[in-house]
């Protein structure tokens, strides 16, 4: 009796605990996704990890500068990486090594917080910055819907 009392504690955690793994597994496929395509300057596959209410609108505006001429299509995602960094200058100077390190998450139903060291490289010198990546599930897929930088300080983690 004691044997199958445990069993059914032990199935009950393992029960209770899968689902939190799988949501950080597709967090983090989502957050390591975001950083291949920044590092391919893959403007689509970047979107692709942007909420689609955000990303969908940005992609049609993208689409339709392209259409109009290259250096204007460039220039909007340019201002696109600006308005969602809060950096200005050229996006490829610190998309390139884009990395976020140390990633804490949390995830409560469909959203989650990840709070990690974002760290990239600009003219030779490297830059950390604390951030939090907030994220939403949607249609069984999570998508970043905001950054929040942390740019008073480069030493310390939250």
């Amino acid at each position: 009796m004691r044997r199958r009392v445990a069993l059914i504690v032990v199935i009950a955690v393992i029960m209770g605990i899968l689902p939190g793994c799988g949501s950080r597994s597709k967090i983090n496929d989502t957050l390591d996704r975001f950083e291949v395509a920044c590092s391919d300057l893959d403007v689509e596959k970047i979107l692709d990890c942007i909420d689609p209410t955000f990303a969908d609108p940005v992609r049609d505006m993208y689409s339709l500068y392209a259409l109009i001429s290259k250096e204007k299509a460039e220039d909007s995602f340019k201002n696109m990486i600006r308005d969602m960094f809060g950096v200005d200058f050229e996006p490829k100077e610190f998309l390139n090594n884009l990395k976020m390190e140390d990633r804490k998450i949390k995830s409560s139903g469909r959203r989650a917080v990840v709070r990690c060291r974002l760290t990239f490289e600009i003219k030779g010198e490297t830059f950390k910055r604390n951030t939090r990546v907030n994220l939403r599930k949607y249609r069984d897929e999570w998508y970043i819907t905001g950054f929040e930088l942390d740019n008073s300080a480069d030493d310390g983690f939250f």
